[in-house]
């Protein structure tokens, strides 16, 4: 019983080091572009640590398309230190990876661009990454239109009921009689 409650312990502890499950960050779009980051990613060891961040968003209403960048940045409180040593393992919208471009000590980058998204659904945008010591990101959403989307399903009714309408008038129409010479 002794080794038992031991144990039980052991695991409480544990969970109560373990880091805490983080909910999304539900960002608030105006316009044609939004911003999203992190300037407090920090690793309380001297080891690797990993990071995952979510960040959730409606598409602005009007818009189709989306287009993203993701740095890293200088960490707060880090005057003249170096670039933050974030290096980012993916970043993915709605399940897209960005094409990443990771670089020994250079500021790591990444971008997405014109992904189809639906007008005012849910986004989700999820940062993965490792650091050592404190780091910082930061990133630019930018929406647009596509001309010439698709019509509406009632536009395709009434453009097909014109057709037939048309149609049927072309053959109903009485066509004139020639005239026989004799």
């Amino acid at each position: 019983m002794r080794k038992f409650t031991v144990a039980v312990a052991g695991a409480l502890a544990l969970m109560g080091i373990a880091a805490p499950a983080q909910a999304a960050i539900f960002l608030e779009i105006t316009g044609t572009s939004g911003t999203f980051g992190d300037n407090q990613v920090t690793c309380p060891t001297a080891e690797t640590c990993a990071f995952t961040r979510a960040f959730t968003f409606l598409t602005p209403s009007g818009f189709n398309l989306a287009s993203a960048t993701i740095s890293t940045a200088q960490a707060p409180g880090a005057a003249g230190a170096t670039i933050s040593n974030i290096d980012f393992t993916s970043v993915l919208l709605n399940n897209v990876a960005f094409t990443l471009f990771n670089s020994p000590s250079i500021s790591e980058f990444g971008a997405l661009n014109n992904l189809a998204l639906t007008a005012g659904a849910t986004n989700n945008l999820i940062v993965n990454g490792r650091n050592t010591g404190d780091g910082a990101f930061a990133g630019t959403l930018v929406f647009a239109g596509t001309p010439g989307a698709v019509p509406e399903p009632g536009t395709w009714a009434m453009m097909l009921f014109g057709f037939g309408a048309t149609g049927i008038a072309m053959r109903r129409r009485k066509r004139p009689l020639a005239m026989q010479i004799a």
